[in-house]
């Protein structure tokens, strides 16, 4: 060791780190000083299922829903601890080790899905992309909040979350779904916006630089139009053509106790349409497959007081990157004044949505009652992350429907 190092290690982090509701994200770290470098380790006890602590004091991951062997009724609170040792991987005689203790709180009884919405720009608009998410001068790495998380640090792709605590389940229940305001539509990424996240006391944890999704079939006051409208005059679907007397190549027929039946085809006809605005789509998931609505499930940033005195709330955008708190209005400022583009430059078509299994791919909704097949939850992690997750494909590319209405 060096004459100059005295090795001593000053602990900052709290022995009680706090709670975190079951089914989301820890912010949590753990930290310490000294003057060499330090490094994290866990040597005894337990981290809440599904949470990994990083060699940098990160904790990173997404508690379980269900975080021990027994499932925990909702109010239920587990205790974690474990002990931590902070070391110098060059100097092994400087070491120091702490017990801390996680809290887990069963806010949600029942386990729930993200649907989320994956862009597939064209090969110039992913060029336009790759010039900004991949510049160092406009996005520094060294600004960026947890760039080594992959639920933080900065996008890689567009994907914003379309729809929060959709109740687990199956992808059957996700085709009934989209049976109604579901078909291929364009959207565009809107300007570019700053929000902080802050903790119970009010401190900014991080900052996030998005771009809100615009859809064209909500007003600027933020109202949908009508998830159903009936038209005035009958629609010619051109189904036909139709039975005649010369051939019967276009008739249907159906056999009844010996007797021989048939149903002419028409042309076909709608008069009730579905839109499908992104709202109008999220109310048709919902309505289906159901939706719990405790604004605690929503992302930190979107559910803490911004500097104007307001809250997002639910918001539907494309999270450029997560920055750590006084850096993302240099971002937004950056990309305004660096790069050659807007984003309204891009737009996409969307014809499905993905399905968010990572934390609940081993709840089994074909039991009765629906039951979790281990305990903890969602363990392993899947990796990588989504290969669990599943998509859903919007079934017609219009609005009009594809078979016969009469």
């Amino acid at each position: 060791m060096s004459k100059d190092l005295v090795g001593d290690i000053t602990w900052i982090s709290n022995s009680n780190l706090g709670s975190i509701f079951n089914g989301t994200i820890s912010t949590f770290s753990v930290q310490a000083i000294s003057d060499v470098e330090l490094e994290y380790r866990v040597t005894s006890g337990s981290l809440p299922p599904n949470l990994v602590l990083s060699s940098n004091g990160e904790i990173l991951g997404q508690v379980a829903d269900q975080p021990t062997t027994q499932n925990l009724a909702e109010g239920a609170n587990t205790e974690f601890t474990f002990t931590v040792q902070a070391f110098s991987d060059k100097y092994p005689t400087i070491q120091s080790s702490k017990t801390f203790t996680i809290n887990v709180l069963q806010e949600f009884s029942q386990p729930t899905d993200i649907l989320y919405i994956k862009a597939a720009p064209s090969i110039p608009d992913r060029r336009m992309l790759a010039e900004l998410l991949d510049n160092e001068i406009i996005i520094p790495t060294e600004y960026l909040y947890r760039p080594n998380d992959q639920y933080f640090g900065k996008a890689s792709s567009v994907i914003y979350e379309h729809a929060y605590g959709i109740f687990a389940s199956e992808i059957e229940r996700y085709i009934e779904a989209v049976s109604r305001n579901h078909y291929w539509r364009n959207i565009t990424l809107g300007e570019i916006k700053t929000a902080s996240a802050k903790n119970e006391n009010g401190d900014v944890i991080y900052e996030v630089v998005y771009s809100e999704v615009i859809d064209n079939l909500v007003n600027p006051k933020g109202v949908s139009i009508s998830s159903e409208i009936f038209w005035p005059r009958l629609i010619d679907l051109g189904l036909g053509p139709w039975y005649t007397s010369i051939t019967d190549i276009y008739t249907s027929y159906e056999n009844i106790l010996g007797q021989e039946y048939y149903d002419s085809l028409t042309p076909g006809f709608a008069r009730t349409l579905y839109p499908n605005s992104l709202f109008n789509m999220r109310n048709r998931v919902s309505e289906i497959v159901g939706q719990e609505f405790n604004s605690k499930l929503l992302p930190l940033w979107m559910t803490s007081q911004q500097e104007n005195g307001s809250t997002l709330g639910y918001t539907q955008a494309w999270v450029i990157c997560y920055t750590k708190p006084g850096f993302a209005e240099t971002v937004k400022t950056n990309i305004g004044n660096l790069w050659n583009h807007t984003l309204n430059e891009i737009n996409f078509k969307i014809d499905r949505f993905s399905v968010n299994k990572s934390a609940t791919y081993n709840y089994d909704n074909s039991l009765n009652p629906p039951a979790w097949i281990g305990l903890p939850s969602g363990t392993p992690v899947p990796s990588p992350l989504d290969s669990q997750d599943f998509y859903v494909l919007f079934p017609r590319q219009t609005i009009l429907p594809d078979e016969t209405q009469y």
